[in-house]
């Protein structure tokens, strides 16, 4: 009897064993395919955020000439007034997609930059950015810690 049992329970935990690292791998392929299309996915966003947003959106030297609001900025006011990542997002979108002093949060960009164009991009794209966006940190502009009411010249 025991001539049986003992091959019997041998090929039980073999079998189990081969099972369990199966999935293991099956799992770790999978993550790794996640990984490598969030990093994909990661990479089309900055790249849209540098090639459509950056050219106005990039920090000078001096606040006076600045063309648009850093992102430090809008994530910021984003961030406070968003209870959630797709408000956040959905709140971006909605402003960039159709600019209007109704969907303004930042009044004090709009008294100084005056209203964002219409630029007419992809929604797709203004999505991918507003994520990198919550998603990421970005430079605060040295003139950030200028006395308040007085600006860098």
């Amino acid at each position: 009897m025991k001539r049986i049992v003992i091959p019997i329970v041998l090929v039980i935990v073999v079998l189990g064993f081969y099972a369990f690292n199966s999935n293991d791998k099956q799992q770790d392929e999978s993550i790794s395919a996640k990984s490598a299309n969030y990093t994909k996915e990661l990479s089309e966003a900055k790249s849209l955020l540098d090639t459509k947003c950056m050219i106005c959106h990039t920090i000078k030297e001096n606040q006076n000439a600045m063309m648009a609001p850093p992102f430090a900025h809008i994530k910021k006011k984003y961030d406070k007034t968003s209870s959630s990542k797709t408000d956040f997002v959905n709140a971006i979108v909605s402003f960039t997609l159709n600019p209007s002093e109704d969907k303004a949060q930042m009044f004090g960009a709009l008294k100084q930059f005056k209203l964002m164009p219409n630029l007419a991009y992809k929604k797709d794209d203004v999505e991918k950015i507003a994520n990198y966006i919550y998603e990421n940190d970005f430079p605060k502009p040295a003139w950030c810690g200028s006395p308040k009411g007085r600006r860098s010249r």
